[in-house]
């Protein structure tokens, strides 16, 4: 076995779980980045390994929309996909891909994405567990109330209407239909399931 297999077998055995405590807009629960690179960052240290980051490809688009206040909104997002090559002393290496996406309403898309692709990566290397008994439920969602923070399903459905299998009309009645109800989110999950289906059929 290579260095840093041995290595990254002996930081696998090591990681602790990481709970989900941190809070989204829709009252459910995630783990931060922070707390995978803290939990991270000793053992490596501790068993001389370090990341270097390989961007194989990466997009930006933003779109526009106007709200129900008549404020024109722009949104961007990005999407990454990095190679991480991992090392260790004796110059042995491997690597992991990650992917993300991720939207930003100013100019921190492209850093957003950086950070989820690292930490899904890690996460899946090292199929590091949660304290969690169970991920957000869709019923977790649901009860959220009119008058609650949306953004974040607001734009996975623009996000999904940009899709080229959507159809024109059923893109401008959907679009018309975000700028003007205020919905919430249970019609913007409901909506959004339709989009997929739609997308996946």
């Amino acid at each position: 076995m290579s260095l840093i297999n041995e290595n990254l077998a002996n930081i696998l055995k090591e990681i602790p779980a990481i709970a989900k405590k941190e809070k989204g807009s829709l009252n459910y629960n995630f783990r931060g980045v922070d707390s995978v690179f803290n939990a991270l960052h000793g053992l490596f240290s501790a068993h001389s390994v370090f990341i270097r980051s390989e961007i194989l490809n990466v997009s930006h688009d933003r779109f526009e929309a106007v709200s129900s206040s008549g404020k024109l909104q722009i949104t961007h997002v990005c999407r990454i996909m990095v190679r991480y090559h991992l090392s260790t002393t004796d110059d042995s290496t491997t690597f992991t891909d990650g992917f993300a996406e991720a939207f930003d309403f100013s100019d921190k898309a492209a850093f957003k994405a950086q950070s989820m692709a690292l930490k899904y990566a890690l996460i899946s290397m090292f199929l590091i567990p949660t304290q969690e008994v169970k991920d957000v439920e869709v019923a977790d969602i649901q009860r959220a109330t009119i008058g609650e923070d949306n953004t974040g399903l607001i734009a996975s459905v623009n996000l999904l209407l940009m899709d080229s299998k959507i159809p024109a009309e059923t893109r401008q009645i959907t679009a018309n239909w975000l700028n003007t109800k205020n919905p919430n989110a249970a019609a913007l999950l409901k909506t959004k399931t339709k989009l997929e289906s739609i997308i996946n059929a």
